[in-house]
């Protein structure tokens, strides 16, 4: 009975010890895999941002010169599903559609906070007839769906940008609401017209203030189905030439 008692008590043992190198062999395991895991955490935190900040860069680069660009992402797995937290810009001159600014919103939409510094911006195609108008100091912040827009204009830009013949001023008090005043070959004849620029129905748009002119009735100048604009203003910037600060708040759709 006791040699059968040993060899069950050696075999117990066995046992125990069998199962105590195999939680060991698990334990080495797990902490390996989280080993690698953490590795791999650390590694994207650093590449991943790296290679979003590049596809960023190409992104705005279409349009003209890009300086640097930077983005953020905690954790930067997140990356991998094109979401980050914040991204910049800093640009030179480009040259860009209306129709494109917001194409390139909507491609950053996933990116909380996006700011876009660029020292000038060509806006193509304007409409109406005018040629391409060159803005300065050129600033584009988005939060959540948010958009901000702000810029300078000068009076000689704005006129380089006119069809000939046709002037453009900003009356004096302008903000929120901006009141024009243009003259020229205005609607197939000579005029001189005051209106003020508004937003409304999401839409920008010229309001003749005259009570002669009011039958024409709302013109507008900018409008797309992605962006809501909710306000614009001007204010004079000073300087040496005639210079205009403008502003454009908005909502992404």
């Amino acid at each position: 009975m006791s040699g059968e008692r040993g060899v069950l008590s050696g075999r117990s043992w066995q046992r125990e010890a069998g199962s105590a190198a195999g939680r060991l062999r698990a334990a080495r395991l797990l902490g390996l895999l989280l080993v690698a895991l953490l590795l791999l955490l650390v590694l994207a935190q650093l590449v991943l941002p790296r290679l979003a900040a590049k596809a960023l860069r190409d992104r705005v680069a279409r349009y003209g010169q890009v300086h640097s660009a930077s983005v953020s992402a905690l954790p930067a797995i997140e990356l991998l599903w094109g979401s980050a937290q914040s991204a910049s810009v800093s640009a030179g001159r480009l040259a860009i559609t209306p129709t494109e600014l917001v194409h390139l919103l909507m491609e950053s939409r996933p990116v909380t906070d996006l700011t876009v510094n660029a020292q000038a911006v060509k806006l193509l195609n304007p409409g109406f007839g005018a040629g391409a108008v060159t803005l300065t100091d050129a600033v584009l912040r988005k939060r959540g769906e948010e958009v901000d827009v702000s810029a300078r204009l000068s009076s000689a830009a704005l006129a380089a940008a006119l069809p000939e013949g046709v002037q453009v001023s900003l009356l004096p008090g302008a903000g929120a609401s901006p009141r024009v005043r243009a003259s020229g070959q205005l609607f197939g004849f000579r005029a001189s017209i005051e209106a003020a620029v508004e937003a409304a129905e999401g839409k920008v748009v010229l309001v003749p203030t005259a009570t002669l002119l009011a039958g024409l009735g709302r013109i507008t100048l900018f409008s797309n189905p992605k962006l809501q604009v909710l306000s614009v203003s001007a204010t004079e910037a000073g300087g040496e030439s005639q210079t205009w600060k403008l502003s454009l708040r908005a909502l992404l759709r």
